[in-house]
């Protein structure tokens, strides 16, 4: 089976957003632990930031991926910066929609999700693990 990848993002650094072509958000690398499920109730999955953005997120799935456009809902460790109290004991809660998939036999699954909403929540929380 070839390799597939949905877009309705398009490569060379810009998104196409209401039909017009607009700058990327910076992406930042970030390797952390993310729980992620369709909004639609279904079981939650564990998988690993990639990258981050102020608008969105890409991660490796640890399973099936959605399909583009579907709702998902997705909980992000915040990553210690040194001493800095920043992201200390927090969470991000976000609730967003798949944008771009990427699946195939010598692939990792991966998603790229928008961020529509987001709240910070205490680690060790129902709402931070993921299963609220």
């Amino acid at each position: 089976m070839p390799h597939e990848e949905r877009s309705d993002v398009s490569s060379g650094g810009e998104d196409i957003v209401g039909g017009q072509q607009r700058p990327r958000a910076v992406r930042y690398s970030i390797t952390s632990p993310v729980r992620y499920r369709e909004a639609d109730g279904r079981p939650w999955r564990e998988g690993l930031l990639v990258n981050a953005s102020r608008t969105g997120v890409l991660f490796e799935a640890g399973g099936p991926v959605p399909a583009v456009l579907s709702p998902i809902e997705f909980v992000l460790a915040l990553p210690t910066l040194g001493d800095l109290p920043v992201g200390k004991g927090a969470c991000v809660r976000c609730e967003g929609h798949v944008v771009r998939c990427r699946e195939g036999p010598d692939l990792r699954p991966a998603v790229a999700a928008t961020i529509d909403t987001y709240e910070f929540v205490p680690r060790g929380t129902d709402a931070a693990i993921g299963s609220a």
